[in-house]
């Protein structure tokens, strides 16, 4: 009960932002969506209605402003919780009807060995042996999407090529914070470096080495989530 109200809570925070549509949402893909509303997060996809259409994407490509934002974190953290819960079920289920069968072929043969035994043991045995191979396929089929499920996080994470690309600047002392958001990639140093600009420029030369990429690097002394509009100690670098 307690996990079903949560979640109803995290669908009713999405829901409360939804009426506010976001003027230009710019994916991890490089998609752009006009006057994007988010509207659930359900099954590991998060549903936008945008100007065209209605669009169905993975979580992890939303920019990580968002992704991250209270609301949408929550009813991330929620799906997976239902997915799992609903993983185990079935595969309680699985189970259950797994040793039921392997227990009526043990109590057939235990009533009658010499008649269970007989010419006609492979016709008995045929109908439940196909169906426990199906059943010990399914269990190990869920065993893996339970796996897949606990480790979604971190694969999702590392699923952006840019991101990844850029990653090396988290070990510098100075880097407090990394955002990528379509083409654009944020990063937050304080004190501001007077190298700034050489800093944009090989992290750009990196992404493009290693992607293919033109991306806009920025640089600045601002707070996550900082963007060029808010001002502040910035430079920008891109290439080639």
């Amino acid at each position: 009960m307690k996990t079903r109200l949560m979640m109803i809570m995290a669908v009713a925070a999405i829901a409360a932002t939804a009426g506010q549509p976001i003027e230009r949402l710019e994916l991890l893909d490089g998609e752009v969506l006009e006057n994007a509303r988010i509207r659930k997060i359900e099954d590991g996809k998060a549903t936008i209605f945008h100007n065209a259409g209605v669009a169905s994407i993975d979580p992890a490509l939303l920019p990580s402003g968002k992704r991250y934002s209270g609301p949408i974190r929550h009813a991330l953290a929620k799906d997976r919780v239902a997915r799992r819960r609903r993983l185990w079920e079935r595969r309680a289920a699985v189970s259950a009807e797994l040793d039921e069968r392997l227990e009526s072929i043990q109590r057939e043969s235990d009533n009658d060995a010499e008649r269970y035994f007989a010419g006609d043991a492979a016709d008995r045995i045929a109908p439940h042996g196909k169906r426990i191979d199906e059943l010990s396929a399914s269990l190990s089929e869920i065993d893996a999407q339970l796996d897949a499920l606990k480790s979604e996080p971190e694969k999702k994470k590392a699923s952006n090529p840019i991101a990844s690309s850029v990653a090396y600047l988290r070990s510098e002392k100075d880097v407090r914070w990394i955002e990528v958001s379509g083409k654009n990639v944020y990063v937050g140093i304080s004190p501001f470096p007077f190298d700034a600009r050489m800093v944009a420029r090989g992290a750009a030369w990196k992404c493009h080495r290693e992607t293919g990429r033109s991306v806009n690097v920025w640089v600045t002394s601002s707070r996550a989530g900082w963007r060029p509009d808010r001002g502040g100690s910035h430079v920008m670098a891109t290439y080639p």
